[in-house]
């Protein structure tokens, strides 16, 4: 019996004896037990960048602080879309990651993606942070001991939670395959 170089067959008479199906097969009982398995963390982007960016759009319609109104002396909920705008940039932000991300998912993504990433996960925790603190301080401002204007709503918090998956996907961004 002669090899598939020779003219003869290389095998069994019902594969085909191309060089191409013979290379795998060896590399495959070479390499196919040993090696290690790719890992599977950037599978995790797209879904948790699509999470982020849904949350950050569905805070703009949930509480978020409560307003004293003087005329009435009364307390009003302010929602995420009648002070709160600058949270549609965290969705535009976690929209474009998403984009960007979806070109990388067999590989890993460039320096420079990673950096931007980076730099929109900063933004928006700046952003979370001095919200959160400009409201405590509006609220030390006109009553230091009432605890109805300390109140932080659900979409605050969901607006939080936004971030610390934008900072996740970062981290995962950033890690490289061993």
């Amino acid at each position: 019996m002669s090899g598939w170089r020779n003219g003869g067959t290389a095998g069994p008479s019902h594969l085909p004896a191309s060089p191409d199906l013979l290379i795998l097969v060896a590399m495959w009982l070479e390499h196919g037990l040993t090696a290690r398995p790719r890992p599977r963390r950037r599978l995790f982007l797209l879904p948790l960048l699509a999470l982020a960016a849904a949350m950050y759009a569905l805070s703009l319609f949930l509480p978020w602080h409560h307003r004293y109104v003087v005329e009435t002396r009364t307390y009003q909920s302010v929602s995420g879309l009648q002070e709160e705008t600058w949270v549609m940039a965290g969705a535009v932000f976690a929209l474009v990651l998403l984009v960007l991300f979806s070109r990388f998912s067999r590989r890993a993504p460039g320096t420079r993606v990673r950096i931007l990433s980076a730099v929109f996960d900063t933004a928006m925790a700046v952003a979370v942070i001095s919200d959160y603190l400009a409201w405590q301080a509006y609220a030390a401002s006109i009553n230091p001991t009432l605890a109805t204007l300390q109140y932080v709503g659900p979409g605050f918090c969901m607006a939080l939670a936004a971030t610390v998956l934008l900072a996740v996907t970062t981290v995962l961004a950033w890690r490289r395959s061993e």
